[in-house]
């Protein structure tokens, strides 16, 4: 995991814990922006940790297939 991987995972942990929170003292209604800031940034960093093992994978077949051919 690389530094902006773990600064997203880490900010939305911390947006859901501060939703809990407002949650809890003042209701549903005032946390519902939290709540949405720590979804969207849960789904960019699975988007992200996606693509970043989808780019690995297809440079291993590249350099795979570049290699069988060479001998």
């Amino acid at each position: 995991m690389k530094l902006p991987e773990a600064l997203l995972l880490a900010t939305s942990a911390a947006f859901l814990l501060i939703g809990i929170h407002q949650s809890m003292t003042h209701g549903v209604q005032i946390s519902y922006f939290f709540f949405m800031i720590s979804a969207g940034l849960f789904l960019w960093y699975t988007l992200r940790k996606k693509r970043v093992e989808t780019e690995a994978s297809n440079k291993s077949k590249k350099s795979k297939s570049w290699t069988k051919g060479k001998k």
